[in-house]
This record gives C-alpha cells, sequence and structure tokens, in this order.
C-alpha cells in the first residue's frame, strides 16, 4: 500500500486514493477505513482483527450508519467486508498479493 494512498484515506470527507500505477481511484468511507490499516505492519487477519475493534467501540457503523452489537454479528459484519474490500483493493492495484512484509491470506 502506498504511504499517499494512506495520507488521502485519512483526510477527512476523502472521496479518491492514489493507487500503486499513480492513478486516482474513487474510495468511500469503509475503503478509507481500511486503507490506513494495510501499511504492511498487518495481516490481512490483523486487519480484520482491528476492523472488529472498531465496531465493537462504535467507531465504525454498519452501511446503514447503525452501530453492530453483538459478538456474532460484529464478526459477520468483519468476514463481509474483509471479502469485500481485499478483492477490490487488489483489482485497484492498492496492493499486491504477497508483496511487502505480510503476505495476504
Amino acid at each position: 500500500m502506498s504511504p499517499i494512498a494512506r495520507y488521502q484515506a485519512k483526510k477527512k470527507g476523502a472521496k479518491q486514493a492514489t493507487n500503486l500505477l499513480g492513478k486516482g481511484i474513487a474510495t468511500g468511507p469503509v475503503v478509507n477505513v481500511f486503507l490506513p490499516l494495510f501499511d504492511g505492519s498487518r495481516s490481512v487477519q490483523q486487519v480484520a482483527g482491528a476492523f472488529a475493534d472498531m465496531l465493537r467501540r462504535g467507531t465504525v457503523l454498519d452501511r446503514d450508519g447503525k452501530r453492530i452489537s453483538g459478538e456474532k454479528n460484529i464478526q459477520a459484519e468483519t468476514r463481509k467486508v474483509i471479502d469485500e474490500i481485499v478483492p477490490m483493493l487488489l483489482q485497484n492495484c492498492f496492493f499486491m498479493a504477497g508483496v511487502g512484509s505480510q503476505r495476504a491470506a
């Protein structure tokens, strides 16, 4: 993940981030939560754990803007979002599978 994309995603109201090819790609609030987490220091499982913690604290809400409660619901939402976000980040060249200090699994 490019440091530029991580920086751009952290900006309030960010609507795009620059991928590894230097192209601006439209992003939304959920993608912007994930871009800074993929800094090369975490595995996909660790990023998922960080996202689940955000759901538990209520710092990230579901797509309807509601807080998710119950561990079973948090885990289900985390799996669903990770299953959507990781392929999207790969397809849009935000990172490449197997490159960096942690391998996507």
